[in-house]
């Protein structure tokens, strides 16, 4: 059975902030390193985290963009499942990378590299979604 099209996007928008946040505990989260020139293996996968969110913030507002201009068309169910599709590869190819260093310090930092580049990258692709119409 397909899920409402209105509980796929709040899932989509919610979603991948909870699989972002969860390799790092809420004290280091009240830490703020200095990123510029972060000193220990934990500020780095702080500041990495903290680089996956801001990247997941600003695909969060270009998808939006994207979306209202497809809403109520075929092509907006499709890329309602096509960006599911995606953030299910982007995690599970991120926690591919981070396991081949699986209970190493940098296993957290190597996860959320991975999310920000792969986050990054899907902000572009849909930015070129919106110039191209």
């Amino acid at each position: 059975m397909r899920k409402p099209l209105f509980q796929l996007i709040g899932w989509i928008t919610c979603c991948s902030v909870v699989i972002l946040t969860k390799p790092v505990n809420a004290e280091l989260m009240a830490r703020q390193p200095n990123c510029r020139d972060p000193q220990t293996q934990e500020d780095m996968n702080l500041c990495a985290a903290n680089a996956a969110q801001a990247a997941d913030r600003a695909l969060n507002q270009v998808y939006r963009r994207v979306q209202s201009t497809y809403d109520r068309t075929a092509l907006g169910n499709l890329l309602v499942e096509a960006q599911l599709a995606w953030i299910k590869f982007r995690d599970e190819n991120c926690k591919f990378a981070q396991q081949r260093f699986a209970g190493g310090s940098i296993a957290p930092m190597i996860e959320q590299s991975c999310i920000e580049r792969l986050t990054r990258q899907r902000t572009e692709e849909l930015e070129s979604f919106l110039e191209r119409g």
